[in-house]
């Protein structure tokens, strides 16, 4: 019938719904990938399609509610599925199998148990101003602490801070002149991901990375567990007390400042300014607020507000007047990935 003819009104468009409903529907397709992952799915198909019945067997689950899941799975094109045989898709296949080098398993292990949990109750956090980690595993500890006392959760937490270090340090290798740098202290590094980059580039520089006792034994495990690769020369210490060990020529900071308030961050690159000699370099990475890709850095920044006792990201001005107040002049190098290179040079002697 014409609408028009009857006076009636067209039906407006439903696509305002439906992006709010996909939207919703996201944390759904998430946890199917935290569920497929957890029960070893793609781990069971790396080297050939298996049945349902197969895989139920092999991952020790329940028939039905493995084919449910699998169902789910191929939809999201997570598997395939051909005369009744599952397999890994591409994404799968490359991305989430130990051992291979795109593997990022424990980035996924991460964000489904660590992190998602917390984001459970943002409500709160908005409401309340403060973070979720006590109200989700009722430790007293803080949100790093309660990661470290927890060997499963501080290897996917390791494994998850390594694969985002590795990629930023490489390109940190590409965009920054180490020539002048011999000798770089890096805050918070955990498992070196950087001095390993520069290792390979830059063999002149010698990293030392500062973290807390527990991070260097841990790091040693996670190391002795791979085998083969150049472990990072680690240094005990509270990046929050006490000066930093002087004498060298460049500071890194990861992914660090991110997670502490404002005062704080000023004071880590006091500290800095204070260690480094004449001439030396602050390096910081970061995820801007204020860039060309609004979303990320948005979602980066809710995450450190429910996860860690006042970090969230900044923009590049709200970074700069932390500097100035450090008594140092930040300069910005655009980077290809997510995140930002924020770096200063110390002032030079007079002669």
């Amino acid at each position: 019938m014409n609408s028009e003819r009857t006076g009636a009104s067209a039906p407006s468009s439903n696509a305002p719904a439906l992006f709010l409903q996909n939207l919703a529907l996201g944390a759904w397709g998430a946890q199917v990938l935290f569920s497929t992952h957890e029960l070893g799915v793609f781990e069971a198909l790396r080297e050939e399609a298996l049945p349902a019945e197969a895989l139920a067997a092999r991952c020790g689950t329940d028939l039905r509610g493995l084919e449910i899941l699998l169902t789910a799975a191929q939809a999201l094109g997570l598997l395939v599925c051909e005369q009744g045989r599952y397999a890994n898709a591409t994404p799968t296949q490359e991305h989430m199998i130990r051992g291979l080098p795109g593997y990022i398993g424990d980035v996924i292990t991460h964000l489904g148990r660590d992190v998602l949990p917390l984001w459970n109750h943002l409500t709160d956090a908005v409401r309340e101003g403060t973070s979720r980690w006590r109200q989700v595993t009722g430790s007293s500890q803080a949100h790093f602490q309660s990661l470290y006392s927890d060997p499963n959760k501080l290897q996917a937490f390791m494994g998850t801070m390594d694969l985002y270090a590795a990629m930023s340090a490489a390109e940190i290798a590409d965009a920054f002149d180490f020539s002048r740098i011999h000798s770089l202290l890096d805050v918070g590094g955990a498992t070196g991901a950087l001095g390993r980059v520069l290792a390979e580039r830059f063999p002149h520089v010698e990293v030392t990375v500062l973290e807390l006792d527990e991070m260097c034994s841990a790091v040693e495990a996670w190391y002795a567990k791979r085998g083969g690769s150049r472990r990072p020369k680690m240094l005990a210490g509270d990046m929050l007390s006490g000066p930093f060990d002087s004498g060298h020529d460049a500071i890194h900071f990861g992914w660090v400042l991110h997670n502490w308030p404002p005062d704080v961050q000023v004071g880590l690159l006091r500290r800095a300014h204070a260690a480094l000699r004449p001439g030396g370099f602050v390096l910081a990475t970061e995820c801007l607020l204020g860039g060309p890709d609004p979303l990320l850095p948005a979602l980066l920044s809710l995450d450190m507000f429910v996860s860690t006792d006042g970090g969230a990201e900044s923009t590049a001005a709200q970074y700069a007047e932390r500097f100035r107040q450090a008594g140092l002049t930040m300069r910005i190098t655009e980077l290809p990935g997510m995140r930002t290179l924020l770096w200063a040079e110390k002032e030079r002697e007079t002669p």
